[in-house]
């Protein structure tokens, strides 16, 4: 198992229900979920698709390397 570090901006102008269905669909795929740090709303640096804000999530994970051949 190899631990790694992820954070996700997910768009903020989704509802609350579809951004915990994204952030829920992405943590499933994680063998064991060390530390999950969800930061909120935050203000970018640099714009991504002319958005400006986004929602931000952090975790830190344990998997196993061959298994992300499987994520799509």
């Amino acid at each position: 198992m190899n631990q790694y570090q992820l954070t996700v901006i997910v768009n903020n102008q989704l509802t609350e229900s579809a951004r915990d269905k994204i952030l829920e669909a992405l943590t499933s795929k994680f063998d064991k979920l060390t530390k999950s740090d969800i930061w909120g709303k935050r203000n970018m640096v640099y714009p991504i698709a002319h958005q400006t804000e986004g929602f931000y999530a952090h975790y830190e994970f344990e998997s196993d390397p061959a298994g992300y051949r499987d994520w799509e």
